[in-house]
């Protein structure tokens, strides 16, 4: 079964993919996983250190102690370095989005390729430790740290179908 797919996936679609291919090592211990977006996460990390750079410049003018004006540039290199990170990610999600590459998911049997433009990806059913349904994707998550493969959920029906390892399926389009 070949899945022509479109390149109409939505920013929230590769903030949720780019999510789910940095927690590989949380996913194989609890496939029943959230995943509210890398930009969420980047936000709150930064809200975080934003808030612990005001307490420690409040502490630092009115008790006049070195030791939180340190802790203070610590907390404004961590701003600094939270706003970069979710710079990086706007800008990933964007180069992903805007490729305009022909993408084909292969269905049989025993295996699945992702043939993304002239690049094949092969993996064997029986090397899958998950297919997970999640807000805006499906994943298809190896036993090993290999190539993950990625579908718009648009394609769910089309995937369900046609993929007869019901028990490699994990749900979790209820958690949202």
């Amino acid at each position: 079964m070949e899945i022509l797919m479109d390149n109409n996936e939505t920013s929230k679609y590769y903030d949720e993919v780019l999510d789910i291919s940095s927690n590989y090592n949380k996913i194989i211990k609890n496939p029943r996983k959230k995943f509210s977006g890398s930009r969420r996460y980047a936000l709150t990390l930064t809200g975080i250190a934003l808030v612990f750079l005001a307490i420690f410049s409040l502490l630092t003018f009115t008790q006049k102690s070195s030791i939180y004006f340190y802790v203070m540039v610590f907390f404004a290199v961590t701003f600094a370095l939270g706003v970069i990170y979710y710079i990086m990610i706007l800008n990933s999600i964007s180069k992903l989005k805007n490729r305009d590459i022909s993408k084909k998911l292969i269905l049989e049997n025993d295996h699945i390729e992702f043939i993304v433009g002239d690049d094949e990806y092969r993996l064997e059913k029986s090397d899958i430790q998950y297919v997970l349904i999640n807000r805006y994707s499906i994943s298809f998550i190896p036993k090993t740290k290999t190539n993950m493969f990625f579908a718009d959920i648009k394609y769910k029906s089309q995937i369900l179908e046609n993929f007869n390892e019901k028990s490699l399926i994990v749900d979790n389009s209820d958690l949202y």
